[in-house]
């Protein structure tokens, strides 16, 4: 029973608390996952969040404010194409908690990493001049339209001429 007094945490758009994944893994693995979970006390999630801990350590988690500014990205994408970053520091310098965040930070630091989909999504938000403030992308704006980008580039929109950049 919630207490009346506690307030309730609401999660800002575009935030989840968890994701559910389905994972196929023989019996074996399977069986080793639970010994490990229960040597540890802890639930399979729990168990595989610390093996994902354990496996990129502190990178994961060194703490990074605001965006890459677009000279350490670049630096960045020149690394990666040359196989210099591991993937724990791509985590760290990509991970946001915000989905569009996210995406931004991975196509502009590592943009080899995206996805076909993803490849278009990021064309349209380039050419498309109401999420720009000169040369700067404009990241309250593809936050604000982050629903409408993904539909436009499922559908295969050539441009997103359609957005109000006052929205």
């Amino acid at each position: 029973m919630d207490e009346p007094d506690k307030p309730r945490r609401v999660m800002a758009r575009g935030y989840q608390k968890t994701s559910t994944i389905t994972v196929r893994l023989s019996p074996k693995h399977r069986y080793a996952l639970d010994l490990l979970a229960r040597m540890g006390r802890q639930t399979v999630s729990a168990t595989i969040e610390t093996l994902i801990r354990d496996r990129f350590g502190a990178e994961q988690t060194a703490p990074r404010e605001g965006p890459p500014d677009s000279g350490d990205s670049d630096l960045f994408a020149s690394a990666m194409r040359a196989g210099q970053k591991s993937v724990g520091e791509v985590l760290s310098i990509t991970w946001d908690p915000r989905e569009a965040d996210r995406f931004l930070n991975v196509a502009s630091c590592a943009p080899g990493l995206l996805t076909e989909e993803e490849e278009l999504t990021w064309r349209l938000i380039r050419e498309a001049p109401a999420l720009w403030k000169g040369r700067e992308l404009d990241r309250e704006q593809v936050r604000s339209h982050w629903d409408a980008i993904l539909k436009a580039a499922r559908k295969g929109a050539p441009s997103l001429r359609h957005l109000d950049p006052r929205a």
